[in-house]
């Protein structure tokens, strides 16, 4: 899952789907354009692979309310 604040190791974050896009051309089936980040706040990163969550980047929802959530 990539989200609008996607990015490749070491460089700034996409804030738009265009952006986003750019960054990973034709390696991405599915982009969902939910508009620009609010802010400039790159967007929350959560591993949902695996039954245990994981949080790779806490951006504009902090981990206080993701942890209120998955209690």
């Amino acid at each position: 899952l990539a989200v609008t604040s996607a990015n490749r190791s070491g460089r700034p974050e996409a804030t738009t789907g265009r952006q986003a896009a750019a960054v990973f051309g034709g390696r991405v089936d599915v982009l969902v354009d939910g508009g620009p980040c609010p802010g400039g706040v790159p967007s929350t990163v959560l591993d949902v692979s695996s039954v245990a969550w994981t949080l790779r980047r806490e951006g504009a929802v902090p981990k206080a309310d993701l942890l209120r959530y998955m209690a």
